[in-house]
């Protein structure tokens, strides 16, 4: 019955998992790290106040929200990505008072400083 076991991988016990590695997948999440700190925000550099988004350092979190806007209004993303693993880089609009004068905006996160530029 034994060998009948060995050659039926449905008849198996489950076996443990016991590795020391865990990778998740985490769709829609952007990161940014240096060393023992991360920044994980959405793709558009937003830090939404979910559980897994935010400035970590040593795996606890210091940050949980973190926004832009222009006159009460969140800049649109026109594009956004990872240049490397310790930069981040985005380009946004947003329409000035009025709604007659377009802003662009560049937006770029390292993991050492957090620099914005208005064209």
């Amino acid at each position: 019955m034994s060998a009948i076991r060995d050659r039926d991988p449905s008849a198996r016990t489950p076996s443990v998992d016991r590795s020391l590695v865990r990778l998740r997948v985490r769709p829609g999440t952007t990161y940014v790290s240096n060393g023992r700190s991360v920044l994980a925000t959405d793709d558009n550099g937003v830090l939404a106040p979910e559980l897994d988004r935010g400035l970590f350092v040593d795996e606890t979190r210091l940050l949980s929200r973190y926004r832009y806007l222009i006159d009460g209004v969140a800049p649109q993303p026109v594009s956004s990505s990872n240049v490397s693993q310790h930069s981040w880089l985005g380009y946004f609009i947003a329409l000035a008072a009025g709604g007659n004068t377009r802003i662009e905006w560049r937006l770029q996160r390292t993991a050492d400083t957090a620099t914005q530029t208005a064209f």
